[in-house]
């Protein structure tokens, strides 16, 4: 079952033209860490809204 519910915002900026990367600690707003899970984002661009998924687990193995 999915949970509609916010955890963080990351970023509100704008950005130039060009590829852009942000990085996320797996915490929440207050700083907590989050449990392994699916995680989905979304963002916006001009043209057209993004929607994503990342997997924390996957995340954290590569951090090691």
């Amino acid at each position: 079952m999915l949970k509609d519910k916010k955890i963080k915002t990351l970023i509100h900026n704008k950005f130039a033209k060009g590829s852009h990367s942000i990085i996320w600690n797996a915490d929440d707003e207050l700083k907590n860490s989050v449990s392994p899970g699916i995680y989905f984002y979304n963002g916006f661009t001009i043209r057209k809204p993004v929607i994503k998924s990342s997997n924390i687990r996957e995340k954290a193995f590569l951090k090691k």
